[in-house]
């Protein structure tokens, strides 16, 4: 908040309006135009940015942000998209690698979850950690080995700072540093069975910072939903860590129409009230089935990013989460 949220915003016009070849030419490869979002750089140009760095050395980055020759530009932008394309290959095949480990692990292997492979790539380890985190709802350290040490990443949870739990054994790794919800660290592989058992011993988390618990901050009825109340939803942005996106919890809703798949598991849900009226085009990123809300009220938690790549006159809430019936995980923030 403060002064961030004001360097974000004149930042994000800024980039809108930049006339850099390399900046112009990123912007196409990741299918982004003006106005920009928080979401565009997070989500689309700086991992394509970060990606050579991320696999091995930065430098077609930098020359993309330097350059001033739009042929050129463009020939870096499609280097860096082949680049982050590998970045995502490999970090799925850590997910897929990790979660294969997990679901063959003992039951009362601990709650910290502490992972390493031989031919993971270091650059996404971090990214996979994330990920699992969140999935999982506890913290996850994934390392990249290479010979008798392995390097790598560790994320965490809210609620438990992972970077003071591990200082006092940071004495016992070659490298240690991060903060409370991200971690990063070299350790030698003889010595990591041991470590995670002693990890996992002093983790004594309260067991609800370990349970998924959904909140949001207001509930609304789809017809409350309108473009003035969006309108001033618009004047909270930009948004980030210090400034979360709203969440909403939006209901009772019936589908209009049976879902649509697209990308990579994401589900084009168009709902409506139970009155027939205000359909909306909602896209729900995770994995409940959009067939089960066929035909029965349902609510759902959304984030309004209001991108409307749908239609140019469709309202688009994204990231939604469907609420089945009986869930005792969801509570207001208020």
């Amino acid at each position: 908040m403060g002064e961030n949220r004001c360097i974000a915003a004149l930042g994000l016009a800024a980039l809108a309006s930049a006339r850099s070849p390399g900046l112009q030419a990123l912007m196409t490869v990741a299918a982004v135009r003006p106005p920009l979002t928080t979401e565009d750089v997070a989500f689309r140009l700086a991992p394509r940015l970060n990606a050579p760095g991320r696999l091995g050395a930065a430098d077609p980055a930098l020359e993309l942000l330097l350059n001033r020759d739009p042929q050129r530009a463009a020939d870096l932008a499609a280097e860096l998209q082949r680049h982050n394309q590998e970045r995502q290959q490999r970090e799925r095949e850590v997910l897929d690698e990790a979660l294969a480990a997990v679901a063959a692990a003992e039951p009362d292997d601990g709650p910290l979850l502490v992972l390493w492979k031989e031919g993971w790539h270091p650059g996404v380890v971090g990214i996979a950690a994330g990920r699992l985190a969140r999935e999982l709802v506890r913290p996850v350290i994934l390392l990249a080995a290479d010979g008798p040490t392995a390097t790598g990443s560790g994320r965490s949870v809210p609620g438990i700072d992972l970077h003071g739990f591990l200082l006092p054994w940071s004495g016992q790794l070659h490298r240690f540093g991060g903060h409370a919800q991200a971690v990063g660290l070299t350790a030698p592989v003889a010595e990591l069975p041991r470590l995670r058992r002693e990890w996992n011993a002093a983790a004594r988390w309260p067991a609800e910072l370990l349970q998924p618990r959904l909140t949001y901050e207001l509930a609304l009825a789809p017809e409350e939903l309108d473009e003035s109340f969006l309108s001033e939803l618009r004047r909270l942005g930009p948004h980030g860590a210090g400034n979360p996106e709203p969440v909403l919890r939006l209901g009772p809703l019936t589908l209009a129409a049976p879902p649509r798949g697209f990308g990579r598991g994401h589900q084009l849900l168009r709902a409506q009230g139970l009155s027939g009226t205000g359909e909306l085009g909602i896209v729900a990123w995770d994995d409940t089935p959009g067939e089960m809300l066929m035909g029965r009220p349902f609510e759902v938690l959304v984030t309004p990013r209001l991108r409307p790549f749908f239609g140019p006159k469709e309202m688009v809430l994204v990231a939604a989460r469907p609420l089945q019936e009986g869930r005792q995980d969801v509570e207001s923030s208020t």
